[in-house]
């Protein structure tokens, strides 16, 4: 018998078997999979935040954890939908278990008041169809945004982390926590990253960044046991004008590439490629044992892609963006 309960995280079997079965389905067919660790996501789902809280359901097959499903809810902005993770065990597919989770995540979300949900599907190039996908076309979902999954093999050799930014402008980087000079320059980065960054037909929209949020996010990271290793690009004026991210967990040897940009009027001076190369060298020098960064691109990103091939990274998988209006409740 089939039952969906809710994820009682502070049990220790519970969730090994949850994250047991949500690993085995993320990482089933994909030779290339980014998946979460195991405190990382424990962690996001014991301690909110005020941007945003986390909720999640298992399917129980008689005495097993079959499956796994996750509800990331945004507090201060994107109040109209809620972005989720639906995983099953490749062994336990084809039995009801994922539409019974999915049931439960949609009624959650429509309860809540809200009218959207978006799902991830990650999928190899080298296949007719995929499982996924074919569920969120029968589910009724439409692809909101393509991306392709690119992977860059550490350690990259040092002569691909040469450039440096030129005509006056220069780089500062830091770890884990903004310094005080940069936290709003850095805040009003984040807030247009939205309005630049392809998102497709996503309905979605930007999150308004204060100093505080960026405050409780580092905190948030830190718990996680997450660093943050972040490079900006200053003008000749001193204005900060670019930046990226790389997140490495302590719980994986995976680092995941979070956010670049480059204001469009400072575009033309191989900012990206600069930021990006000296973030690499910090991570290298301080996590000699980081096996690959992952990123998505999407094929509208031109520069970007340029400055990913220049820097190692190479196309895996395809990553796409799932989006579903929903029916109230009751209809």
């Amino acid at each position: 018998m089939l039952d969906i309960r809710p994820l009682d995280v502070h049990d220790d079997t519970d969730f090994a078997a949850a994250y047991a079965a949500f690993e085995r389905g993320a990482r089933h067919g994909r030779e290339h999979a980014a998946v979460i660790g195991p405190e990382s996501l424990r962690a996001g789902l014991v301690r909110p935040t005020s941007l945003f809280v986390r909720s999640a359901w298992v399917a129980w097959r008689g005495a097993d954890i079959v499956g796994l499903g996750v509800l990331v809810w945004p507090l201060s902005d994107n109040t109209h939908l809620s972005f989720g993770l639906l995983t099953v065990a490749p062994e336990h597919r084809r039995a009801g278990a994922g539409g019974a989770l999915l049931d439960k995540l949609e009624h959650a979300v429509r309860a809540s008041g809200r009218r959207s949900v978006v799902f991830e599907v990650s999928y190899p190039p080298d296949v007719d169809e995929w499982p996924g996908v074919a569920f969120a076309h029968r589910r009724g979902y439409r692809m909101a945004l393509h991306e392709a999954h690119e992977v860059l093999e550490l350690p990259v050799p040092a002569e691909r982390l040469q450039p440096e930014p030129g005509d006056g402008y220069r780089l500062v980087s830091w770890r884990d926590r903004c310094p005080q000079e940069w936290a709003d320059a850095h805040c009003r980065l984040l807030n247009s990253f939205h309005d630049q960054a392809p998102t497709g037909d996503l309905d979605t929209e930007p999150t308004n960044w204060t100093e505080p949020q960026l405050r409780e996010i580092e905190e948030h990271r830190t718990t996680q046991g997450r660093h943050d290793y972040v490079t900006a690009a200053v003008s000749p004026g001193g204005e900060l004008v670019g930046y990226t991210e790389l997140v490495a967990p302590t719980d994986d040897r995976d680092v995941q590439q979070g956010e670049t940009l480059v204001q469009p009027e400072h575009r033309g001076h191989r900012l990206g490629l600069a930021i990006k190369a000296a973030n690499l060298r910090a991570l290298q020098a301080d996590l000699p044992d980081r096996r690959a960064v992952h990123t998505t691109t999407s094929p509208d990103n031109a520069p970007m892609i340029a400055v990913n091939r220049a820097l190692g990274f190479q196309p895996v998988e395809f990553c796409d963006e799932w989006q579903r209006t929903l029916p109230d409740v009751g209809a």
